[in-house]
């Protein structure tokens, strides 16, 4: 499993780590590293879409408000960026539910991002580097099994929220999201 931004090859074998390579200008990978989430504390980032803030879940709300000023916050939009960045810096990707958006049927209940294609890659490379991610139930991302695709794409395209970084930060934020909604008509 992989991410790659620009110039760098993030790898996870399962047991074995994770591993970031450098790309260099001839082409060639080099400089295997192992890499772990950090455990200071002071250089850990939160990073989350702060305009999705008021659409989040209040528990999540208010957990945000709770804890930002703990962290540094950078938030560059790009999932394989963002979790790039937090592998070397420490910290947590939050990507929650939506659930109190103005238009309802922009709202994702479960979370936005795919189980197979996100949420899997990253919670192993999260994994393997020391860390964790959990889910919007709760539940740690790599235990979740795609169940039998009731379709051609079934569960491929199912979709999920998640919270991934050091294991203190997923663990203090793992409470499930309210299933009551906040918003009001």
């Amino acid at each position: 499993m992989f991410l790659i931004p620009s110039g760098i090859f993030t790898f996870g074998l399962k047991g074995a780590g994770t591993w970031r390579f450098l790309h260099d200008q001839s082409g060639v990978y080099i400089r295997p590293e192992r890499v772990t989430l950090p455990n200071e504390p002071k250089t850990w980032e939160l990073s989350y879409n702060p305009a999705n803030t008021g659409t989040f879940s209040l528990p999540v709300q208010k957990w945000i408000q709770q804890n930002q000023s703990k962290h540094s916050f950078r938030y560059v939009g790009s999932l394989a960026v963002d979790f790039h960045r937090l592998l070397h810096n420490g910290g947590m990707f939050m990507y929650p539910a939506i659930v109190n958006h103005p238009d309802p049927t922009k709202n994702r209940q479960e979370g936005k991002l795919r189980l197979m294609y996100e949420c899997a890659v990253v919670s192993f490379l999260a994994r393997e580097a020391g860390g964790m991610s959990v889910n919007e139930r709760g539940e740690e991302i790599c235990s979740v099994q795609p169940v039998k695709p009731p379709s051609a794409f079934g569960d491929l395209r199912r979709q999920q929220g998640a919270r991934a970084g050091h294991p203190e930060i997923p663990t203090r934020a793992r409470r499930p999201t309210d299933k009551t909604r906040t918003r009001t008509a």
